[in-house]
């Protein structure tokens, strides 16, 4: 997992965000050439984290094969994610947002412990369709 925030923002950050990219991709999908949504994020005041999914880029380096099922990309690999964002980031909440199967992925952790997810945003198709679901 990485992390990025603006300079201006090294005291205190707005919230936190974490970022789970969609299915055979890696972190990198937030960073398209010349625009980057992760960066955007960063500089309008937010603590950003975004992470390689389980066998895929620097987790394979780090001996990660891919998962057996959806089980271990949720319940292990993004629910230590979100604790380890909020505790990092020292907010107790966090919004994640997740293209493709990450918004499927970010849904299911709301789901696991909302008491950690202030609210996912779906992004799927290229930033066509966007879907934010607010938890409460």
């Amino acid at each position: 997992m990485t992390r990025r925030r603006a300079v201006r923002f090294l005291s205190k950050t707005h919230g936190a965000v974490l970022m789970v990219h969609g299915f055979a991709q890696n972190r990198f999908a937030w960073h398209i050439e010349g625009r980057s949504l992760a960066n955007y994020v960063a500089e309008a005041g937010y603590d950003v984290f975004h992470i390689d999914l389980r066998g895929t880029r620097d987790s394979r380096k780090l001996g990660a094969k891919m998962p057996r099922s959806c089980y271990e990309y949720v319940e292990i690999d993004l629910c230590q994610a979100v604790r380890l964002a909020t505790l990092v980031s020292g907010h107790e909440k966090l919004t994640v947002i997740g293209h493709s199967l990450g918004g499927a992925l970010s849904c299911s952790v709301a789901a696991i412990m909302p008491e950690f997810i202030d609210g996912v945003v779906h992004v799927r198709k290229c930033i066509s369709f966007i879907c934010y679901i607010k938890i409460l």
